[in-house]
């Protein structure tokens, strides 16, 4: 009988944008989507470590978390999938660019990745939400947003 990971996994996504507007994005071959970039948060971490660390790692960056604003519970009963994302927008020094043949990091306009974005219930929201507005805390079962409140 297989074993399963019986407590969720936690991670880090920095929202980067460009002054041009682009948003930096990773493709994610697994998913078939596009995911900010970030990691797992490694036991000790601090989500905002976790954010410096990941980020010098796959994109050589030094980044600055700024504001949180997602909170992002995914789940997925047919299968033992529970993630826990923390997105924080993130100032950034540098010129991000793929270390490895797994990162693949791109600078693309909203429009552009949306679509294709996971979480895509994520995407709802992202879509109509300005830079200013309070966080929110979503959780998602099975592709749909069973919770959402704003911070």
């Amino acid at each position: 009988m297989p074993r399963h990971r019986r407590t969720p996994v936690v991670r880090a996504r920095c929202i980067i944008e460009r002054r041009d507007g682009r948003l930096l994005v990773q493709w994610d071959p697994k998913k078939e989507a596009y995911v900010f970039p970030g990691g797992r948060v490694e036991y000790s971490e601090s989500i905002p470590l976790c954010l410096v660390r990941e980020m010098k790692e796959e994109a050589g960056i030094i980044v600055e978390p700024d504001k949180l604003m997602y909170i992002v519970e995914v789940l997925e009963t047919d299968q033992p999938f529970h993630e826990i994302l923390f997105y924080f927008t993130c100032n950034y020094k540098g010129n991000p660019r793929s270390r490895s043949k797994f990162v693949q990091l791109e600078w693309r306009r909203l429009d552009e990745f949306i679509e294709k974005l996971w979480p895509q219930s994520l995407a709802e929201v992202l879509a109509k939400q300005s830079e200013s507005a309070k966080p929110y805390y979503l959780v998602i079962v099975n592709g749909k947003i069973t919770f959402i409140k704003s911070l």
